[in-house]
This record gives structure tokens, C-alpha cells and sequence, in this order.
């Protein structure tokens, strides 16, 4: 098995590199080459989802079958279009945050 998953990763790096490659080897908007820093495939529509979290095979096979849905960025680019999105995520996790602190007031008070 292992075997298997190391031979596949070596195919993905191999076609994720050859995409790159295909799509100018550079950030769609800066221009940042892979030497300068790390690119990544954004989608132009929101998913919803933040691309990093998915394996990087899934998102490999989305490309080939809707290369048009994506756009070659650096990281930085990418954290912009993500931003709005990412803000969204952001805000939610705070007020988490803030509704746990308050609770954590009541137990330390009582304890």
C-alpha cells in the first residue's frame, strides 16, 4: 500500500508541477515566480472551503477536469482574493472565542 501512495505522490507533484508550468510558472498577478514564492492554485469562486485543508490529490484532479475555475497565484495573492472570505471565518471564530472567555470568568469565579 505504501508503496502505491508514495508512486501516486510522485505522479501528483510531477502533473501539479507540469500545471504550473502550463500556467505560466508564475503568480497571475504579481508575477512572483515558484523561486521567489510559493504558488498556489486559488479557485475563483468561493467554495466556501479553505483550499489548503483539502489533500492536495483532490484538488490536483479538480484542476485537470475545470482548469478554467482556477487561477496560478503566489501565496500572498491568494491570501487577498481569500481574504473576504477568510475575514468571514475569522469573525465567527471570534465570537466563539469571546462567548468561551466570558464562561471562563463564571468557573474561575466559582472555583
Amino acid at each position: 500500500g505504501d508503496q502505491m501512495a508514495a508512486r501516486q505522490n510522485e505522479y501528483v507533484k510531477r502533473r501539479w508541477q507540469q500545471l504550473i508550468d502550463d500556467s505560466g510558472g508564475a503568480c497571475a498577478q504579481c508575477h512572483a515566480t515558484q523561486d521567489t514564492k510559493p504558488l498556489e492554485f486559488a479557485h475563483l469562486e468561493p467554495t466556501g472551503l479553505n483550499g489548503r485543508s483539502r489533500g492536495k490529490s483532490r484538488r490536483l484532479f479538480n484542476i485537470l477536469k475545470h482548469p478554467d475555475k482556477y487561477v496560478l497565484l503566489c501565496v500572498d495573492c491568494h491570501d487577498d482574493l481569500d481574504g473576504m472570505h477568510r475575514f468571514r471565518q475569522q469573525d465567527y471564530l471570534s465570537h466563539q472565542e469571546h462567548r468561551n472567555h466570558e464562561e471562563g470568568h463564571v468557573c474561575r469565579s466559582t472555583g
